[in-house]
């Protein structure tokens, strides 16, 4: 492995764009669990950790290394798949559709940070970030 392997761009976008990308770009876990507190935070405008993918092949397809949990959780929200359950009693409750459409654009306009590993990297730079990753 060569230091200049470790190639890693990191990105920014909407929860909106994440999720309208979610079945075709992120390949998850199909063990992958609801958190409400995913939801909560990005409501409450509170920083949810980064999510770490590997770029498969040029065309914007991603293995996802870390936040299976964080994507399916605001992609079953935001699809109404799930209603939240929360402290807060102007959030208990409410499926996405419920929302308030002050909140709704809160919670699709929130920026989601993404690592992402270039598809070129050989295998043991990928499984180097792997492990780094979910230490």
């Amino acid at each position: 492995m060569n230091v200049n392997e470790l190639n890693i761009r990191t990105n920014r976008c909407t929860v909106f764009e994440l999720v309208r990308k979610a079945n075709t770009h992120y390949h998850l876990w199909e063990f992958s669990v609801f958190n409400n507190k995913v939801v909560e935070c990005v409501l409450l405008r509170v920083p949810l950790n980064a999510i770490c993918t590997i770029e498969l092949i040029q065309d914007g397809s991603n293995k996802v290394v870390y936040g299976h949990n964080i994507i399916y959780s605001l992609y079953n929200f935001m699809h109404n798949k799930i209603a939240l359950e929360s402290n807060f009693e102007e959030l208990d409750g409410k499926y996405f559709d419920d929302l308030s459409n002050l909140l709704k654009n809160r919670f699709e306009d929130t920026q989601i940070t993404i690592h992402q590993l270039d598809c070129k990297s050989d295998a043991a730079t990928k499984e180097y970030f792997i492990n780094q990753v979910n230490k």
